[in-house]
């Protein structure tokens, strides 16, 4: 029991395994133990997004999941400030990748527009075909995984959208993503926080929203299935980026290229972005940062020393 470890001050160094609701205990006992708690640095991720895999088999999921409509509508039934006040108590901020609407009108009209305007009797939405349309989330065992997963679901529900949640082992929920079996998922995001330097906007990342899409660029054409114009787009943006010096005009006008691409066509979601990440260190620890990255102190644990007592 991390939170009891900490509080009985059989531990006072400790990050990335800390809940922010865990946060209000550790200060009540900060001052009788030998530790201080840190919220001046934030994750170098997400630190988790929705992922929609748009290569699943199933034909009559492609054909909604597809439509760039279908993922605004997402969008807008998604309250990222009520995500992130919930689950980081408010400590972070929505990400800049894609419109912060949180407008459930806009979002039952866009799945009107798609194609799932029909309800059934208990006023779930329905495919063209009349069998309910499911937004199944298989995500890994995992609070990190399961809290966002909820507050979606219920986000998605209000608006129509029949979301089944299960939770998972995550070797389970990998051989589903390997075999290419998920719907949709939670999983890590760190370029958000990292652009250009992670890749998990591509189409074979993390849950891996386009993975035939992914061989076919790899294999030219050989396996895999055919991206849509707008995935091709994003690997010749990508490409760019990746073969530039960041301190260029070049550099900018491809990244500004690839903002206004996320934004239109919404690819993944990211639930916020420069999220306070709680550290606990010993008091008598001196050289802790007041900002950046959480990871890069204790990844560089040579820059901190003890002061004398």
């Amino acid at each position: 029991n991390i939170p009891a470890a900490i509080i009985n001050g059989e531990a006072n160094y400790a990050r990335e395994i800390l809940h922010h609701e865990d946060i209000g205990l550790y200060k009540e006992h900060e001052a009788e133990n030998d530790y201080r708690v840190v919220l001046d640095m934030v994750y170098h991720n997400a630190p988790v997004a929705l992922f929609i895999n748009m290569t699943n088999e199933d034909e009559e999921w492609r054909e909604i999941v597809r439509q760039k409509d279908f993922r605004h509508a997402i969008n807008a039934a998604l309250d990222y400030t009520e995500i992130i006040d919930v689950l980081f108590l408010g400590m972070g901020k929505v990400n800049p990748w894609i419109p912060d609407v949180n407008d459930k009108d806009l979002a039952n009209e866009l799945l009107d527009k798609v194609g799932l305007d029909k309800r059934d009797s208990e006023g779930w939405r329905l495919y063209p075909s009349g069998k309910r349309f499911e937004f199944r989330m298989d995500v890994a065992l995992n609070p990190l995984f399961g809290q966002p997963a909820e507050m979606i679901k219920t986000q998605l529900e209000d608006v129509g959208i029949y979301t089944p949640l299960k939770q998972i082992e995550a070797s389970l929920r990998n051989q589903l993503r390997d075999s290419n079996q998920l719907y949709a998922s939670i999983d890590w995001l760190d370029d958000c926080n990292w652009p250009y330097l992670m890749w998990d906007y591509m189409p074979n990342s993390r849950v891996g929203y386009g993975r035939l899409w992914h061989q076919w660029m790899q294999t030219a054409g050989k396996e895999g299935e055919e991206p849509p114009d707008w995935v091709k787009e994003l690997y010749a943006i990508d490409a760019e980026m990746r073969s530039i010096n960041p301190n260029t005009t070049q550099a900018r006008d491809a990244e500004k290229r690839f903002a206004e691409w996320f934004k239109e066509y919404i690819p993944i979601f990211p639930l916020a972005r420069d999220v306070i990440d709680p550290v606990i260190v010993p008091k008598r620890l001196a050289n802790v940062p007041h900002s950046g990255r959480s990871s890069a102190m204790m990844f560089a644990q040579e820059q901190v020393f003890f002061k004398p007592a």
